[in-house]
């Protein structure tokens, strides 16, 4: 066990500004997830305290004394955030709350899980206070709810529990499994803010496959995500397994290859010719991927989370659009425009940003754009990677990977290798421009705006203006133009062919 909690601290000034601070009487302990973490022997960067006395004041003192952000969560519950900079510029959270209840084993025991329900006097860094046995339950691995009404109390409990049983491996006990039942109809009672930030710390977390399969064995996914729920039993032939399975394949795959090409490499994540090809084909740029996924797009939601969504959602609009032909194939056609429409309302209803509801549904709408450009069977050249990053932006990065994980969940290990090989060298093509030639074929610097076009050719401003710069965009992206020569030639021709008409 941890000798000393001394060391989750970012640096020794936090600890001693804190020290400092205490006035006479007044305690505050490291709590919850810190803890926790330091015992598994995990970092984190999200330090929570409960403070007797005035909580505002030792926040706020505090932050002054680290030079650091300060700004009150919730007022009325007493709620704090200092935010400052640890060792290599890392960011730390340093979050304050008052102390429920007469004594801190009051407080822990009004908690969610025992695992959470430690904590550490800031006084004494040596000694765990632990009056509901949670070490022995990180030992043992197991998930115990603090009370029969932990889930009643906060039904977004509900939700962490199946997250806290995956990311940590851990296994419920019968009696918290019970509770789990009997408050899963409660989840709606609480926020849909609340409930979506819990869903998507599942969402960038690990096993996310597995952790649907359990959201959905509980009946919390049908309350998330229903249009998800109604694609069990959706056949898709000639394909085996039907749209749910397909869904969770999508989602194990994606995880695969987001690990493979955009962590730390170990040669046995590429142990099958499947995982080792897209390895071969892509592990150049597995900086840049790593850098990329873990990009916020809003506070507290990473681009990695909005794709995983965007997996789910990806067939929904299916048994909406099913048809049987004459000769008795099954098609889907137009399902993946069916399926943005209703990936864009479920990510209102989930109070998504805006940036985040149109990067969805882009996903979901484009999501067989490789697919088709490998089906061509041509090459793909400068002015068809053009227009693709014209149409997706850098959502064509993760594109790439939700085309790859949409592919295999279909034929796995056994698919064709050069089906795979044709579209690993599409996306490496894809990934190669956005990379290493952004400014000769991504978004190459424009050679000519709107004021030269009408100054040169005595233009007034309306759509023609507008065409002609995306027509020259185009042709500087595929490389056949390089010199405002070149564009004004090309505005002339344009411009003659439009007048001819």
């Amino acid at each position: 066990m941890i000798s000393s909690f001394a060391s989750v601290f970012p640096s020794p000034n936090v600890l001693n500004a804190l020290r400092k601070r205490l006035q006479p009487g007044q305690k505050a302990y490291l709590v919850g997830g810190v803890v926790r973490d330091a015992l598994l022997g995990l970092e984190n960067h999200d330090l929570d305290f409960v403070v007797s006395g005035d909580v505002r004041r030792l926040a706020k003192q505090v932050a002054n004394d680290l030079g650091a952000a300060f700004y009150m969560m919730d007022l009325e519950h007493q709620t704090a955030r200092v935010v400052c900079q640890g060792e290599k510029s890392r960011q730390y959270n340093l979050d304050f709350s008052a102390l429920r209840g007469a004594d801190i084993d009051q407080d822990l025991a009004a908690r969610d899980f025992s695992i959470n329900a430690m904590a550490v006097d800031i006084e004494d860094l040596e000694r765990i206070i632990d009056p509901l046995r949670g070490a022995q339950d990180l030992k043992d691995r197991r998930l115990r709810a603090c009370s029969p009404t932990s889930f009643r109390d906060d039904p977004v409990r509900l939700l962490r529990a199946v997250r806290h049983a995956v990311a940590l491996q851990l296994s419920m006990d019968s009696n918290t499994i019970n509770w789990l039942k009997e408050a899963s109809a409660d989840l709606p009672l609480s926020s849909l803010e609340r409930q979506r930030d819990e869903f998507f710390r599942i969402l960038e977390g690990r096993k996310v496959d597995t952790a649907v399969r359990i959201l959905d064995q509980f009946g919390l996914l049908e309350l998330i995500l229903p249009e998800v729920t109604a694609l069990k039993h959706e056949a898709q032939p000639p394909h085996a397994v039907d749209v749910w399975e397909h869904t969770i394949a999508t989602l194990s795959w994606l995880e695969k290859l987001i690990d493979l090409l955009a962590a730390e490499y170990h040669e046995e994540k590429g142990a099958n010719l499947v995982l080792g090809l897209a390895a071969l084909y892509l592990g150049t740029y597995r900086d840049q991927l790593r850098r990329h996924f873990d990009q916020p797009l809003v506070s507290g939601r990473t681009v990695r989370g909005d794709l995983f969504l965007a997996a789910l959602l990806h067939d929904t609009g299916k048994p909406g659009k099913r048809t049987v032909d004459s000769a008795g194939r099954t098609h889907f056609y137009g399902h993946e425009m069916l399926s943005a429409d209703i990936a864009r309302q479920r990510a209102r209803a989930m109070v998504l940003s805006n940036k985040e509801m149109e990067r969805i549904e882009l996903l979901v709408r484009q999501h067989l754009r490789i697919h088709l450009m490998a089906k061509a069977g041509v090459d793909v050249n400068q002015r068809s990677i053009y227009r693709y990053f014209r149409d997706t932006g850098q959502a064509g990065i993760d594109l790439c990977f939700l085309s790859l994980a949409d592919t295999l969940a279909m034929d796995g290990v056994t698919i064709l290798p050069v089906r795979w090989e044709r579209e690993l060298t599409i996306c490496r093509q894809v990934l190669q421009a956005w990379f290493d030639q952004y400014d000769q074929v991504v978004d190459p610097p424009r050679l000519i705006d709107g004021d030269d076009l009408m100054n040169h050719f005595q233009l007034h401003p309306g759509p023609m203006i507008g065409m002609i710069l995306d027509a020259i965009r185009e042709e500087q992206g595929a490389g056949q133009i390089t010199t405002t020569a070149q564009a004004l030639r090309l505005a002339q021709e344009l411009i003659d062919r439009t007048n001819e008409e």
